[in-house]
């Protein structure tokens, strides 16, 4: 995934499209993600920071983009995401990222585990979240078509080849219709989350679907 991450940072359409002062966003994946029996979560584009972010919190990360997209090798590339990981599910004592708390992070939510199995669980790096569109758009707009279709060919079909997901699970409409334009094994476990106001029902049917596929929770 190294160099899939590299093209992104790299890419001359994404680099125009990006804000002032912002970069473009490779996708996340787990260190414990295993291609063949993972799963990989698709939303729409990277979220603008929330302003009660601390200013800081932002700055690292950004700072981590710069360093892989100076320098792409294994060592920056973990080192980013490992970061993106603790800043999503809030490992740094910060605020997890609203899609983690929920729906996403609940797929892993499996109250049978031991109380140590269940935090693992709840942080899980077994999967990849990977985003159509590599770039924020000002103030979360919508994002042009001609970036979906860009990114579509240029970046998420590669990744998708490398990761070889057992399981795709889609969050928000712009994300399902994205991933209904690839041409998509039959025998890939599909999934599908609302953006917004997905139930707890919703989100325990679809993890039961993907246990009983065989899907790394």
């Amino acid at each position: 995934m190294v160099k899939a991450a590299a093209a992104v940072m790299h890419c001359e359409y994404c680099c125009e499209q990006t804000l002032p002062g912002d970069q473009p966003q490779p996708g996340w994946v787990g260190r414990d993600y295993v291609p063949g029996r993972g799963v990989v979560v698709v939303l729409q584009n990277p979220a603008v920071a929330p302003t009660i972010y601390d200013p800081q919190r932002e700055s690292r990360f950004q700072e981590a983009l710069r360093g892989f997209s100076a320098d792409p090798n294994l060592k920056t590339y973990e080192h980013l995401m490992q970061l993106a990981f603790d800043d999503m599910t809030g490992g740094n004592g910060v605020p997890s990222w609203p899609k983690w708390t929920h729906p996403i992070g609940k797929l892993f939510d499996q109250p049978n585990r031991a109380a140590e199995e269940l935090r693992a669980a709840q942080h899980c790096s077994r999967l990849a979240w990977m985003n159509v569109v590599k770039f924020r758009t000002a103030e979360n707009s919508a994002v042009p078509p001609r970036a979906v279709h860009h990114s579509i060919n240029m970046h998420l079909r590669h990744e998708l080849e490398v990761l070889r997901p057992k399981a795709l699970v889609s969050i928000g409409s712009a994300a399902r219709k994205a991933l209904n334009e690839l041409s998509l094994s039959k025998n890939l476990v599909r999934g599908h989350l609302k953006l917004q106001g997905a139930s707890n029902a919703e989100v325990k049917t679809l993890q039961m679907l993907l246990h009983e596929s065989g899907v790394d929770l």
